[in-house]
């Protein structure tokens, strides 16, 4: 029998940045109650960076459209923070149908999930991408 994907992945910790308020409130509660994963979040992308540090997170996920630091300046930002530029960024974003995926990549990315996902393989397609 298949074990739950909690039981399967090891704790990590996230950093969620993202403007919306639905959209925070539904990552949050599929990676803390799916996967169980701990989940710190950035409502800007200055918020984000000042909570980097803090926050110690194992991987970002960024939304790409924000009102004072969109997540493309984000990324070159953190690309230039020496001390955290490892950290791997997956865009989280419904701007995928501007930009091509390769843009994203370019920029730093690990992957690209759509906005809307599927809240119940939102874990498995993060692992996924980051090979975990």
């Amino acid at each position: 029998m298949a074990q739950p994907i909690s039981t399967l992945t090891h704790t990590k910790t996230i950093l969620l940045i993202d403007d919306d308020e639905m959209s925070r409130w539904l990552v949050q509660l599929c990676l803390e109650n799916f996967v169980n994963w701990q989940i710190q979040v950035a409502i800007s992308g200055k918020a984000g960076l000042a909570a980097i540090t803090q926050a110690e997170p194992d991987v970002i996920l960024l939304d790409i459209m924000m009102p004072d630091m969109d997540g493309f300046t984000f990324m070159q930002k953190l690309k230039a923070d020496k001390l955290h530029a490892h950290i791997p960024i997956v865009a989280l974003t419904s701007s995928t149908s501007r930009f091509r995926y390769q843009t994203f990549i370019d920029l730093g990315c690990q992957g690209v999930i759509s906005k809307p996902f599927n809240p119940i393989t939102l874990g498995s397609k993060i692992s996924q991408i980051l090979g975990w």
